[in-house]
């Protein structure tokens, strides 16, 4: 829904009308291709998924609606409209009320492009059980002429919230000033570079250090291209809670500073709705009151919401749901509607099972937005994640042994899926080793798919569809329901299922599991990014520009930006020792000599200091020998498994500086080398012992074929790039702030060597090397002392 304040014009698709005056999406899901060969329900002059569009003026305002048709035809000088739906056994005998309006909004596009007198509106309903019902209901023109002024009076309070968004918000956005005193150092080249891609509809990769201000220097220019009409929305998408709430901060300073736009806050379903643990079987109008017949409450509560504030985050609206007695989730998205800065999570754009449908589902308008993709160096692996299924035999079997199966309509589609399963461990035979305790162990990895299961799981899933519809009440609910929702996951990747992803099957005693895996997410990214017209990908770690770019959907559209670090380079100090190797076989044989190290790296100035490890066995047995060597240092260690509290309490062993001096001993990829914030003399300096190599895999040998196939240097993109990734991370643990000061040192002979040389930052430019445990000592002594 938008306004163009030209013409005094809003633009609508029919669905989302359809939406916001009765409640609920029109949109089901597809039939089968083979239903529209049957000639006796269409004729051979029958049209499929034509796009219709008019015009509907009203108190003074033109509408402009726009929707596609699943199919018409024109017989004995009638036009029919088509609405072909999948439906359960109730919705064959009760059709849902918004199919039968999406079916005369149509009609009434049709009619007006045809000036027909009347427009018949055809519901066909396919049951997913079998049999197909169809109704039938011939409408004159004037009487749907007079439905759809019906259902846009009921969007009066929307269409005035958006003129004021046009009158007020965007030309406020135009000119605001840069909301602090100063421009950071490099923070003016990123304003630059963001306002740039935007205005030239590119995808801008930058790397930008710590210090920078990353989050201003993003939103700003999408800000002011707001106010200059180039976008209609901004979605800020983080990976993590704390990087939404500085997006949320940085946009209430520009409100601060005169841009009069609306910010929120999307938080997960899950936690916004804490009914029964979760919405499970209850997210239904017949057993939460909160969405029966919300449309009234809810325009209530966004009225009183926007009549408060301008920024709102998810605490808010549930204190406003609470109130109203609407789902705080869905008010949520509804508000949305009405805000101009978005920021949610990554899986709201890209995640094929809870992307938001409203922004970038198949009618929606693509190309007005703008996507500022924050710690973007996250995207990858989260892009692999979120296009990646695995189903257990095991699980399944569990939920099989817990339905009483004989009886139950889902026992033969369920025995299928776990018939498939079984067979699928034939695929294993090549690979399968006896163990010491007598059992025997397997796996499949290649591209071979498991033809049998795909057929199971996608039948089972359609009769589990049909099964939740008419059993909200059952005690099973909520089982079949995450079930299904695996299944559905698992068709979902399979549907795209191509050269870039992998299967991986893996048996043990009495377990198989299979796992369709994203080898590489950029053809996935890149489609979504295609929805907007411009995207910032930026991270502090965004190295090398070139490989996020070929990971991430950059193409013919990416633009790259490097930037230095805006702190004094002499606060710094980076050392590389290269003469030991933490290569796997080696060490059992550098545990004292790593030990050696890291009392040197500390020797000359207590305080608090992190060492990052490549496993936890490498770390236990250094830590070891460091104790064992100066048992009067503090040491804190990282152990498997650590909890929230733990976490907490580990980061807490860090204080200001009280003169003592404290060594953090961590794994590499962690929990404490990425997003902790350990400002000033909380910490004072990382050692990094390794180059973070992802763990060796048969899944990371396909992906390093798979690379080297694409772009010739597979080792480097399948593993090199993502372990210093890691090591860049952990490095920026150390200068927050412009007064900050520390060392970063960094234990492997592989630093020397060109293919990591070349992947060191711009401020590492004074990096100094030392062979022995004396001439690192001789190197941080004289740095400190500089400090001084």
């Amino acid at each position: 829904m938008k306004y163009r304040i030209s013409d005094n014009t809003i633009e609508l698709s029919l669905s989302e009308l359809c939406t916001m005056a009765c409640g609920s999406s029109p949109l089901g899901d597809g039939v089968r291709e083979s239903l529209y060969e049957e000639q006796t329900l269409f004729p051979r002059d029958y049209r499929r998924n034509v796009a219709l569009s008019g015009c509907v003026e009203l108190d003074g305002v033109r509408y402009e609606l726009a929707g596609v048709t699943d199919g018409v035809f024109c017989a004995n000088g009638t036009w029919t409209v088509d609405v072909v739906r999948m439906a359960d056994a109730r919705e064959l005998r009760i059709p849902r009320g918004e199919w039968k309006s999406y079916g005369q909004l149509l009609a009434f596009l049709l009619a007006e492009r045809e000036q027909a007198k009347s427009v018949e509106v055809r519901t066909v309903l396919v049951g997913r059980e079998g049999g197909v019902k169809t109704s039938a209901k011939k409408i004159s023109r004037e009487s749907l002429h007079g439905f759809v002024t019906t259902l846009l009076s009921l969007l009066t309070f929307y269409t005035k919230k958006l003129m004021e968004r046009e009158t007020d918000s965007r030309p406020s956005a135009d000119g605001v000033p840069f909301p602090f005193p100063e421009i950071r150092e490099g923070q003016e080249e990123m304003i630059r570079g963001a306002m740039t891609a935007i205005r030239r509809e590119k995808r801008l990769f930058a790397c930008a250090p710590t210090g920078i201000g990353k989050t201003m220097s993003a939103l700003y220019p999408a800000v002011r291209a707001f106010g200059a009409g180039l976008c209609d929305k901004i979605f800020y998408l983080t990976a993590k809670t704390s990087t939404s709430l500085e997006a949320y901060h940085a946009a209430g300073k520009l409100f601060e500073a005169g841009a009069h736009l609306r910010t929120i806050v999307l938080a997960s379903k899950e936690s916004m709705c804490k009914r029964h643990g979760g919405c499970g079987k209850y997210c239904n109008s017949r057993d939460c009151e909160k969405l029966r017949n919300p449309m009234e409450r809810t325009r209530e509560a966004i009225g009183e919401l926007l009549d408060k504030q301008n920024g709102f985050y998810p605490a808010v609206i549930r204190e406003a749901a609470a109130k109203h007695n609407v789902c705080p989730h869905e008010l949520a998205l509804d508000l949305s509607e009405l805000c101009d800065i978005i920021v949610c999570d990554y899986n709201y754009l890209w995640d094929p099972m809870v992307y938001l449908q409203r922004y970038f589902g198949e009618e929606r308008r693509f190309g007005e937005y703008v996507f500022l993709i924050d710690e973007a160096h996250n995207l990858v692996d989260r892009a692999r994640g979120m296009f990646t299924a695995t189903l257990s035999a095991l699980r399944l079997q569990e939920i099989f042994d817990a339905i009483p199966m004989k009886n139950h309509p889902l026992s033969p589609s369920m025995a299928k899926v776990l018939s498939a399963m079984e067979e699928t461990r034939e695929m294993c035979r090549e690979n399968r080793q006896a163990q010491a305790d007598g059992t025997t162990t397997g796996y499949y990895i290649g591209q071979e798919r498991a033809a049998a299961l795909d057929r199971a799981v996608l039948a089972f899933s359609e009769k589990a569809k049909a099964w939740l519809l008419a059993n909200r009440e059952d005690e099973l609910y909520d089982i079949i329901n995450e079930l299904l929702r695996e299944m559905q996951r698992y068709a979902a990747i399979l549907a795209r299922y191509d050269e870039k992803f992998i299967t991986y099957i893996e048996e043990t005693e009495g377990e198989t599991k299979i796992s369709l895996i994203c080898l590489d997410p950029t053809e996935v990214v890149g489609e979504r990014l295609d929805m907007a017209r411009a995207a910032v990908l930026f991270s502090a770690t965004l190295t090398p520009l070139t490989y996020f770019s070929d990971l991430l959907g950059g193409g013919k559209r990416a633009t790259y930006l490097e930037l230095a670090s805006p702190y004094a380079a002499e606060n710094l100090c980076v050392a590389a020792v290269d003469t030991i190797s933490t290569r796997f076989e080696d060490r059992d044989k550098t545990y004292k000599k790593t030990a050696t190290y890291i009392a040197a790296a500390v020797s000359a100035k207590k305080g608090n200091y992190m060492v990052y490890f490549p496993s936890y066995r490498y770390l236990e047995k250094v830590h070891e020998a460091f104790c064992k060597k100066y048992p009067d240092v503090c040491t804190i260690v990282q152990k498997r498994g650590m909890n929230l509290a733990e976490k907490e309490a580990f980061l807490a062993s860090f204080p200001e500086d009280t003169g003592k001096m404290r060594i953090g001993f961590c794994v590499l990829g962690g929990s404490f080398s990425e997003g902790v914030d350990l400002p000033g003399s909380r910490l004072i300096g990382s050692i990094i012992v390794g180059v973070g190599l992802p763990g060796f895999s048969s899944e990371r040998n396909i992906m390093r074929d798979y690379f080297q196939n694409r772009y010739e240097n597979g080792f480097e993109y399948a593993y090199t790039y993502a372990g210093m990734n890691n090591v860049l991370q952990a490095a920026g643990r150390v200068i927050r702030r412009e007064e900050d000061r520390g060392i970063v040192v960094l234990i492997d002979d592989r630093y020397g060597t060109p293919t990591y040389q070349k992947l060191f930052p711009k401020h590492w430019e004074h990096l100094k090397y030392a062979g022995n445990p004396s001439s690192l000592a001789e190197i941080v002594r004289k740095f400190w002392e500089h400090c001084k």
